[in-house]
C-alpha cells in the first residue's frame, strides 16, 4: 500500500529557501545544496506521485492520435450517450405505436378525448405542426441569408461587398430568408406531428 502523498511540506520549504536566498539571508551554494535534498524528498515521494498520475490519466485520459488515451470518464458518457439513445428510440418506437392504436380506433388528439385507466390516469396524444423548409442551398440565392460569426448578411447586401472582403469572410451557415421566399413560393410544407402523453 502506497504511503500519503504530502508535497506541502516540501513546497513550502522550498518557498523559504527561495525568500530566504532572495533577501541575502543564505549563499548561492546553500540554495544550491537544499534544492538537490528537496529533489531528492521529491525523488523519495516519485512512486507515489506515479500511482496518483496514472489514476487522473486513467479517469481523464492523455493524448491525442495513436497515443490517445481514452480515460474512463470519456467512455462512460459514451456508454451513456449510446443508451439514452438506445432508449429514446425505443420510447419513439413506443410512442408512435400506441398513437396510430388510439387514432386507428377513430380517437382524436388533446386530453379530454383521453383514455382512462383504472387508475385515473388519461393516456392522450397532442398533434402539432412543423414546417418543413427547403434545403437553404437549393432555393435561389436571393432567398438566402449568410451568416458569419458575429453577424448574418442577406444576399443582396452580401452581393455588394467586395470580393477581397467575401475571400477574408467564412460562412457559417446558409439559412432562408423566409418572408421573401414564402411570398414568392407560398408558405413552407406543413408536416403532422403526434406526441404522446400521459396525465
Amino acid at each position: 500500500m502506497s504511503r500519503e502523498l504530502n508535497l506541502y511540506p516540501l513546497s513550502a520549504a522550498g518557498k523559504n529557501i527561495e525568500r530566504a536566498f532572495l533577501e541575502d539571508e543564505i549563499d548561492e551554494q546553500t540554495l544550491k545544496d537544499t534544492r538537490e535534498m528537496l529533489a531528492v524528498e521529491i525523488g523519495n515521494e516519485g512512486d507515489t506521485i506515479v500511482q496518483i498520475y496514472n489514476k487522473f490519466i486513467n479517469y481523464l485520459g492523455q493524448g491525442t492520435g495513436e497515443n490517445k488515451i481514452v480515460g474512463a470518464i470519456d467512455k462512460e458518457i459514451e456508454r451513456l450517450k449510446n443508451l439514452k439513445q438506445f432508449y429514446t428510440k425505443g420510447f419513439e418506437r413506443f410512442s408512435k405505436n400506441v398513437v396510430e392504436v388510439m387514432r386507428s380506433c377513430g380517437i382524436e388528439s388533446g386530453q379530454s378525448n383521453g383514455v382512462q385507466t383504472e387508475s385515473g390516469r388519461i393516456i392522450f396524444f397532442r398533434k402539432s405542426n412543423r414546417e418543413i423548409k427547403p434545403n437553404p442551398e437549393e432555393v435561389p440565392s436571393e432567398f438566402q441569408i449568410y451568416k458569419f460569426k458575429p453577424f448574418q448578411l442577406s444576399f443582396e447586401e452580401y452581393s455588394q461587398l467586395p470580393d477581397s472582403l467575401k475571400e477574408k469572410l467564412q460562412i457559417s451557415e446558409v439559412s432562408i430568408d423566409k418572408k421573401p421566399f414564402q411570398e414568392t413560393f407560398g408558405n413552407f410544407e406543413k408536416e403532422e406531428n403526434y406526441s404522446l402523453k400521459i396525465k
